[in-house]
């Protein structure tokens, strides 16, 4: 640590220096969506909190953001140095770091409105510092820590003390945000090792067997109390925390995926596991739906030492604020969806404002309070696409923009939620007769509604040799310009050029793009169609390739065929299976456009020479998208598929 923080201070660069000192601990601490669940938080922004077991300022940084004064408590004193060193770089300085115990903190009585307990009340009863990734063994296998270490009091006692300090900081009104395993998960009953002691099965058995089994194969006692959500309840009350409102978190406190109030659990448990491993979608299967509330992965709980706590989430209080809800709203419920990592991406929220189990609306909010330029677009793109398809039966399968705008510093935007579901094609899987017949059914209805969109937004005709080859012309300088323009895109472009020439009676029509038109998080499916979703990367006028391309292409790039077994792709579309599929796709698109399937033949090399030239904001890494990657560039760019 003291190399990282004099290299940290001499450089004037912490995250430079991390990367260089402890590359192994990034995850800790870089990603702002470790505090993604800071909206849930009966917070303002004038509010004072306290980070309890802070270690590198993982969420005391983006707290810090939106919120008058943050502290942040460790006994480590050079993590806290390189927490001091961060935040001056990045120019907070509301922040304030103390070393000290959470037994004895030195504050004075009813001084926060928050303090947060992240992963920490399960170590307190532990007299020494654990870096889990230097002192686990394999995987099961075990903690390695101090051998027959004294203790005079159990891990209970240390726990209720430290929570007795943390009720005595809090203000009469006061809350604390808690985030632990659960004893009970049902991750943990299936045998995935405890997050602590390393070993399987051990934290829902008896405590006195739990110390059996650490004397017997770790050589010490078993301290890393967690508890079930009826457990952490009796706890809290104890400690004079009347009040808990629990979550379930999907798969882990730490970065959640979903965190979700316990009475919605059963209603999103088709949700929760999609997308998610083999072995968990198993498990799923297993759980009762109304089980699952008591056996989520990790718990989240707000308590607070008032008995009439009226609990009111900063989100709720900006949904008041934007008038998108009526006076108190007591059926007011927010979960914490599935976002896409990025300091720079905002995090999502479904909003249930009735006693409804579909939400009323979707919600995205800036991680980071200088990264709004992406809501900013998405906004202004949902505008112009509901303007062009008002009246027309595509603008239902379309999000309808509710709010943009920032309230209490806090950025976020709003739309009505539709409810659907994702594709059924395993993004994962070889492409197998059985997932090909799943993906043929879904691209012949993405096919359809493309091809309805890009004739509802139409803006104007043009030749189309002339545009493609002026675009090429466009292209081939920025190739040059990023050093892509090697003789191999040469002779691949002038090939290009020569075939685009044959169509010279060609009219083509420039239409909207959707710029991501692909299953994975765009495109899913309701009960009356499909539905589209994600116009961050919209344009208002284009070729109609590009959205064609990534649809039937992106679920052949991501295949294990050509990720995995590392086929070309050539070879993949040579298979039978597949040939004919494209060729029916192609066809059927070619018919409701009106394009000759003769430069259809030539759509891969355009899109992805498209796709390549793109100007990118800063939210997005190029690479995410398949066709980008310069493998399946160079594929494509040579790629002239035999339709006939």
């Amino acid at each position: 640590m003291q190399e990282l923080n004099k290299l940290a201070r001499d450089r004037g660069d912490w995250l430079g220096a991390a990367k260089k000192v402890v590359p192994q601990y990034l995850d800790h601490f870089v990603s702002f969506s470790r505090a993604d669940q800071q909206f849930l938080w009966p917070t303002t922004k004038e509010s004072r909190i306290l980070d309890a077991g802070s270690m590198w300022g993982g969420i005391t940084i983006p707290a810090a953001q939106y919120h008058k004064e943050v502290y942040a408590v460790d006994k480590t004193v050079e993590t806290l140095e390189f927490l001091n060193i961060r935040a001056e770089q990045m120019n907070f300085h509301n922040i304030h770091t103390v070393a000290a115990s959470l037994r004895n903190l030195p504050f004075s009585d009813n001084f926060f409105d928050l303090v947060i307990l992240n992963g920490v009340l399960e170590w307190v009863a532990l007299d020494e510092d654990v870096i889990l990734e230097k002192q686990w063994k394999r995987a099961g296998r075990g903690l390695k820590l101090k051998q027959n270490k004294k203790y005079s009091e159990n891990p209970t006692e240390m726990q209720l003390k430290v929570l007795q300090e943390i009720n005595r900081v809090l203000k009469p009104g006061g809350s604390l945000y808690l985030a632990i395993e659960n004893r009970i998960g049902y991750i943990y009953l299936a045998g995935w090792p405890d997050d602590h002691m390393n070993l399987p099965f051990i934290c829902f058995m008896p405590r006195f067997l739990a110390n059996f089994i650490t004397k017997l194969f770790l050589h010490c006692q078993y301290r890393t109390y967690v508890y079930s959500i009826s457990g952490c309840r009796s706890l809290l009350k104890k400690s004079g925390f009347p009040n808990t409102i629990f979550y379930g978190a999907f798969h882990h406190y730490n970065q959640p995926s979903e965190v979700i109030p316990l009475e919605l659990i059963s209603f999103l448990k088709k949700k929760i596991f999609t997308d998610k491993r083999w072995q968990l979608k198993f498990l799923s299967k297993l759980i009762p739906a109304g089980l699952l509330k008591y056996l989520s992965p990790s718990i989240i709980c707000l308590a607070s030492k008032s008995f009439k706590s009226d609990y009111k989430p900063r989100i709720k209080q900006i949904f008041q604020k934007a008038k998108l809800i009526r006076n108190n709203c007591p059926n007011f419920k927010a979960v914490k969806w599935d976002s896409r990592l990025g300091n720079n991406l905002p995090v999502n929220y479904l909003i249930y404002t009735d006693n409804s189990k579909i939400p009323t609306y979707f919600c995205k909010i800036s991680r980071d309070k200088q990264s709004t330029d992406t809501l900013k677009t998405e906004a202004i793109n949902l505008e112009s696409i509901g303007l062009l398809l008002k009246g027309k039966e595509l603008g239902l399968n379309i999000p309808r923009l509710v709010y943009y705008g920032t309230i209490d510093e806090i950025t976020f935007l709003v739309t009505e939620y539709i409810q659907a579901e994702k594709s059924k094609f395993n993004f994962n899987s070889r492409l197998t007769s059985q997932n090909l017949k799943k993906l043929d059914k879904e691209i012949n209805l993405a096919i359809e509604f493309l091809s309805k969109f890009q004739q509802y937004t139409v803006k104007r005709k043009v030749n189309a040799v002339q545009y493609l080859l002026s675009a090429i012309e466009e292209q081939k300088k920025k190739l040059e310009k990023n050093g892509l323009f090697t003789e191999e895109v040469k002779t691949l472009l002038n090939d290009l050029i020569n075939d685009v020439k044959k169509f010279k009676r060609v009219s083509l029509s420039l239409s909207s793009i959707q710029g991501d038109f692909d299953f994975f998080y765009n495109i899913m499916f309701g009960k009356d169609g499909l539905k589209l979703f994600d116009f961050e990367h919209y344009e208002s006028e284009g070729p109609p390739f590009l959205d064609f391309i990534t649809l039937i292409f992106n679920p052949i790039l991501v295949s294990y065929e050509y990720q995995k077994k590392g086929l070309s792709l050539i070879e993949i579309l040579d298979k039978p299976n597949l040939k004919n599929y494209l060729k029916s796709w192609f066809a059927k698109y070619s018919e409701l456009t009106g394009l000759p399937k003769e430069m259809l033949r030539l759509a891969p090399a355009i899109a992805a020479l498209e796709q390549k030239t793109k100007n990118y904001p800063a939210s997005r890494d190029p690479d995410s998208f398949p066709i980008y990657k310069q493998r399946a560039f160079n594929e494509m760019l040579s790629l002239k598929l035999n339709l006939l």
